[in-house]
């Protein structure tokens, strides 16, 4: 309690008054045990190396090994903070690297360099070496945070008391994983103790070179750089790095090596799979301590130095061979390419990308090798075998069940013949040429410059031989051996063109990158091959009319389109509108349209290819056969309320635009049977009089008729053009005054056919006889006599 007094003062009560301690100093000052810093050093020092001498028991055949105790971390860790408290820090980290020094000595004392199993066993030391210097690094961590080693000395860090525990510059504890040795650099270790900074990347001569910058001065260094400046230093000694760095390229390059061989047992496939992942992963756990020993980017400069020189010599043995094969060595390259790339972790990836593209594939890409005629061909046809192949590779290859549920290391080995199955399935010559060579520079536009070579000596190859045919063909007359020669022209150049474009379409599109660059070159190409002969677009218009006019016609949009990418390359447009029309209007006049939606979509491409124009003549022509049916339909229904007369056929008539259609011969003279005379002028009555001002003129070149024919006993059903009807029709009657009565069959004359049917055109009327009596079997129903007397022998008899 307290009561207030005048003045504001307050007085204390007694009874909260607190007593007063006073603190006095000894009488003798307290002082360390004797011989205090020995013996504490000394078990602290022993306690850690109880790691590696556990381990040394362990491995030890001997009987007389004893149990090592090693106290507890936390005593351990207060030991130090007294002897640093004591000012002992400096003697103690000496004292430290000492033993650091002795332990790595006496890890790495009993390691043979003719060992078979050096990597391994240096390997396991290492770890053993790391667990022992994470040991001092925790138990000394006060030491490490109060102390560094600097330019030779041992000096106390700047800021930090001999008392102060957790004061100043704190450092990261470094983190292990012990059962694989793979450590890491504490965070705030700017440099390994060995003087090597960071490896700096340059290109030269398109590869990253890795070499060492000039060493900096070492500013400082912590218990874990100097532990393993111990270590490095101690192979240094023994001369272990270059024999360890000698057998690490040796299982490298046997690794390397065994991925091209093949084995039929399955059991001993499984045993070298497992075999190849353990000496991979230990190639990996080397690398990882050659990094942390600070050795990485020498090692990388020495082991460039073995991959080139090996690569090239690799390359040399490819291209001197006696027989070149272009296929097996792109299928190489894939796989060393994609073995690198995914087995081969452990290094840098692009690294050794490009090692593989400049060294084995960039000398091959010359005109001599890979760009040869002869060999490039094989690369771009082996496309077409490409997809039997893959499915063929598809039911030889084991699924991962077929394993041993049991074999160690199955997730592994499956994993790797899985990525191994994937990339022989979607293995491709010229993707892989493709892709490898985009990397290179300068490799695309090499690579598209091959592809346009030989589509242009494919191309060429079909149009130039049917040129001078088709120039002969057009000059020559009229004979029997024409004809074949121009089918056979339809038969083989147009469809191989229509192949060759559609194989390149598919290849353009399973090169995926990089087309850009492809398809301007190949565009022109294109537009070399189809108009360096014109008659491609009369042989084009020609092979799409026997397409449109077969039944069994598959897949016809995918038909006319690849029609229209050829026909986008052609200047002739208008060569290929004449020859199109034309057999467009024989397919409907005639009636040999399969399906009429599929001749209005033609159409239709055309049209938006080449504008309304273009087509404006050929729709036309369906809304004239549309119409036609129409008028045909009313005049039919007209008929049949008239009376029928015996003897009358059935007529039926297209009515036709006249500018729509093309033009066809007339025939003025030409003599019609009595019969058609009379439909004919039945026909004109009724549509005078449902139209009237119009002219029609009739076509009868585009006529064609059912004739009905008895020879002997047979009897038969002819289809007939119009002309060639009314020749038949002259066998109908007696034979001409002068011939001998006793003759077995109706001849007549040349002269006489063209008198009785009207045709003024003597080389028409031959052309029709040819026809009826030269043709091919089964279709002769006439037969020619050899001219001898016009007034005694016939130029022409009936058969039969």
């Amino acid at each position: 309690r307290s009561r207030r007094l005048g003045g504001g003062a307050t007085k204390m009560s007694s009874k909260n008054n607190p007593k007063k301690i006073t603190i006095k100093p000894f009488s003798k000052p307290p002082q360390l045990p004797p011989n205090f810093y020995e013996t504490t050093s000394k078990q602290l020092l022993e306690a850690t190396q109880a790691v590696f001498l556990q381990h040394q028991n362990l491995n030890s055949s001997s009987s007389s090994s004893t149990t090592i105790s090693m106290p507890s971390q936390q005593n351990s860790y207060t030991s130090v903070v007294d002897l640093v408290n004591h000012q002992y820090g400096t003697r103690l980290y000496q004292d430290l690297k000492t033993s650091m020094k002795q332990a790595a000595k006496q890890i790495l004392g009993d390691v043979s360099k003719n060992s078979t199993t050096l990597l391994a066993e240096i390997q396991q030391k290492y770890t053993v070496y790391v667990d022992y210097v994470l040991l001092c690094r925790h138990v000394f961590l006060h030491l490490d945070q109060t102390h560094i080693w600097q330019n030779g000395t041992v000096v106390k860090r700047s800021g930090v008391g001999g008392g102060s525990v957790g004061g100043g510059m704190s450092a990261t504890v470094a983190a292990s994983t012990a059962a694989t040795g793979i450590s890491t650099t504490p965070t705030n270790t700017a440099q390994s103790s060995s003087g090597t900074s960071s490896p700096q990347s340059v290109v030269t001569n398109g590869l990253n070179m890795y070499t060492s910058s000039t060493p900096t001065p070492i500013t400082h260094s912590t218990l874990w750089d100097i532990g393993l400046a111990q270590f490095k230093e101690r192979l240094l000694e023994l001369k272990l790095d270059q024999v360890l760095f000698q057998n690490f390229w040796d299982d490298l390059w046997k690794d390397w090596s065994s991925d091209s061989a093949t084995t039929t047992s399955s059991s001993s496939t499984t045993t070298t799979t497992i075999a190849t992942l353990t000496d991979r992963f230990l190639l990996g756990k080397i690398i990882k301590m050659w990094q942390d020993l600070g050795m990485l980017p020498q090692i990388l400069i020495d082991l460039q130095s073995q991959l080139q020189q090996h690569l090239n010599q690799v390359s040399l043995e490819w291209r001197s061979h006696s027989i070149y094969t272009p296929i097996s060595f792109l299928r190489f390259i894939h796989e060393k390419w994609w073995h690198v790339s995914t087995k081969w972790t452990f290094l840098p990836r692009s690294w050794l990308r490009t090692l593989v593209e400049m060294r084995l594939l960039k000398p091959h890409m010359t005109d001599q090798y890979l760009f040869k005629d002869i060999h490039f061909d094989a690369i771009v046809d082996e496309e077409d075998h490409t997809e039997d192949d893959a499915n063929s590779r598809t039911k030889q290859i084991p699924s991962s069940s077929t394993f041993p549920a049991t074999t160690p290391g199955r997730s592994l080995m499956a994993q790797s013949q899985a990525q191994q199955q994937q990339q022989q399935q979607h293995f491709s010559s010229i993707s892989t040429l493709w892709m490898l060579a985009a990397r290179i520079h300068n490799g695309l536009p090499q690579v598209t410059n091959a592809i346009c070579n030989y589509v242009r000596r494919k191309g060429l190859a079909l149009v130039k031989p049917h040129a001078a045919l088709s120039s002969s063909t057009a000059t020559a007359t009229t004979t029997t051996t024409s004809a074949p020669s121009s089918r056979e022209v339809l038969k083989t150049m147009i469809p191989q063109l229509l192949n060759l474009y559609t194989k390149l379409d598919r290849l353009v599109h399973k090169l995926h990158m990089g087309t850009s660059e492809l398809l301007p070159p190949l565009k022109n190409v294109w537009d070399d091959i189809v108009n360096d002969n014109q008659s491609v677009a009369e042989y084009l218009a020609k092979h799409v009319d026997s397409q449109f006019r077969n039944t069994k016609l598959q897949n016809a949009n995918e038909f006319q389109e690849r029609v229209l990418q050829l026909f986008c390359h052609l200047q002739a447009k208008d060569i290929f509108e004449a020859f199109y029309k034309r057999d467009l209007a024989k397919r409907l006049l005639l009636g040999k349209v399969v399906s009429m939606d599929m001749e209005r979509s033609m159409v239709t491409l055309l049209k938006a290819e080449c504008g309304a124009g273009y087509t404006s003549k050929m729709e036309g022509m369906f809304q004239d056969v549309e119409w036609s049916h129409e008028t045909m339909a009313r005049y039919k229904q007209s008929q049949q309320q008239q009376p029928s007369v015996m003897g009358s056929i059935d007529m039926e008539v297209q009515v036709l635009t006249t500018g729509y259609w093309p033009v066809y011969p007339q025939y003025q003279g030409l003599i019609l049977p009595k019969s058609l005379e009379e439909q004919q002028e039945k026909f004109w009555n009724h549509y005078k009089t449902k139209y009237q001002g119009r002219r029609m003129t009739w076509q009868y070149a585009l006529g064609n008729c059912s004739v009905k024919a008895t020879f002997g006993s047979k009897k038969y059903e002819l289809v007939v053009s119009l002309c060639q009807a009314l020749v038949l029709l002259c066998f109908n009657d007696v034979a001409p005054e002068g011939t001998s009565s006793s003759a077995t069959a109706v001849g007549w004359t040349l002269p006489q056919i063209m008198s009785k049917t009207g045709l003024d055109d003597r080389a028409e009327c031959e052309r029709l006889l040819q026809s009826l009596s030269l043709g091919k079997d089964g279709t002769r129903v006439l037969r020619k006599c050899d001219y001898i007397d016009t007034d005694a022998v016939p130029a022409a008899t009936q058969t039969g």
